[in-house]
């Protein structure tokens, strides 16, 4: 797939961003399919945390580390199937597990999956199942350089992914491309990050808009059905709508993640 992440001088935030839109516009009704068995296999990886985390609670930090393993190798065949789609390639559901068969991408996620696991645990966040921190309890000084960190690891190693995925290069050459985000394409470092919050801002604006237009349908609904049986009728609806609204922001980022990998190409000079 050597074409799948196509590196192009013009690649812009602004034309990495159209990307993905471009994907989920054009081709969500059937990526739909295998976005959602992907997220089914994430979700076991946390049903099997929360399981290993109740038999041993003393060791969850240590746990942690399979499941973003896990996440991390099927993260790569997501990329794997977008970066076909936007390349107009034919492409296949089975490709968003491409890399649990290949050993290497196992030895490439190995390195995010446990400098993230360590991050967690030195960051003294509270353990599943205790009670949450408030803001004042939080020892920023503490964790506002390890949220820093776990940002650059976590960047880093999305475009390596990337990388991999479409060349199949060694996760070695594919490292020392990605590298560039510290070098001659540093403001791709910042992209994610740019592309997160614009999708939370577009998120905020849709749960606004979903929390007026279901707060008056609770209200009809408590008049019709009264509160006992309204309530898990509106939960429901609610649950619903917000899988539908989260849903069609994951190939606007990871697709667009795709995009931008092109400018870690050599002799690239993407901006």
């Amino acid at each position: 797939m050597q074409d799948a992440v196509a590196p192009t001088p013009a690649v812009t935030y602004r034309s990495a961003i159209r990307a993905g839109w471009q994907i989920l516009r054009q081709h969500f009704p059937a990526i739909l399919g295998p976005v959602i068995l992907w997220g089914l296999a994430v979700l076991a990886g946390f049903i099997v945390l929360g399981i290993a985390t109740d038999l041993d609670p003393a060791n969850t930090d240590l746990w942690r580390f399979p499941l973003y393993l896990w996440a991390n190798v099927l993260m790569m065949g997501l990329f794997r199937l977008f970066g076909a789609v936007h390349a107009g390639q034919p492409w296949h559901w089975r490709q968003v597990f491409w890399a649990l068969r290949r050993a290497d991408a196992w030895t490439l996620a190995m390195i995010p999956a446990a400098l993230s696991a360590l991050l967690v645990a030195l960051s003294g966040l509270p353990q599943p199942g205790t009670a949450p921190l408030t803001l004042a309890q939080m020892h920023w000084s503490h964790l506002i350089p390890i949220l820093i960190l776990s940002y650059l690891v976590t960047t880093l190693f999305q475009y390596a992914f990337v990388l991999y995925a479409h060349h199949e290069d060694s996760p070695k050459i594919a490292i020392r491309h990605a590298l560039r985000i510290f070098g001659d394409q540093f403001a791709w470092l910042w992209f994610p990050l740019v592309l997160s919050l614009m999708v939370m801002l577009a998120l905020l604006i849709a749960f606004i808009v979903i929390g007026f237009i279901f707060g008056l349908v609770m209200m009809a609904l408590h008049g019709l059905l009264g509160a006992n049986v309204a309530k898990p009728i509106f939960m429901q609806m609610i649950s619903l709508a917000l899988l539908l609204v989260m849903l069609p922001c994951i190939p606007i980022l990871y697709g667009a993640i795709v995009v931008a990998a092109g400018a870690m190409e050599p002799g690239e000079q993407g901006r």
